[in-house]
């Protein structure tokens, strides 16, 4: 993925959705998810995506910068973590961005 925005958003969005949906197993990440999130020997639920995770995964190596312009994200300062303000609108910003390899 080129739009270092976009692959960040993506991942955020990813862990949500994965977190809120108990019937998707591990295998119905991503691979690179996976392996950010892949703990002892298992992925725990809620995944939070953080600072490094989302590098790790996306290969961004400062995400928050790349997202801190969107209305919708905002990062804990105490652990890293980032986070959608307003899930709706960063499910739309993303649908408005994503091409046929996103979806």
């Amino acid at each position: 993925m080129n739009d270092p925005e976009l692959a960040v958003v993506e991942f955020v969005l990813t862990a949500t959705v994965y977190s809120d949906n108990k019937r998707l197993e591990p295998n119905d990440l991503p691979p690179a998810y996976r392996s950010a999130f892949y703990s002892d020997g298992r992925i725990e639920r809620p995944t939070k995506p953080t600072m490094d995770t989302a590098a790790e995964a996306t290969g961004v190596a400062e995400p928050w910068n790349v997202i801190s312009g969107l209305m919708s994200t905002d990062k804990d300062d105490f652990d890293g973590s980032l986070i959608f303000t307003d899930r709706e609108m960063a499910e739309g910003w993303f649908a408005d961005r994503a091409t046929a390899e996103h979806v």
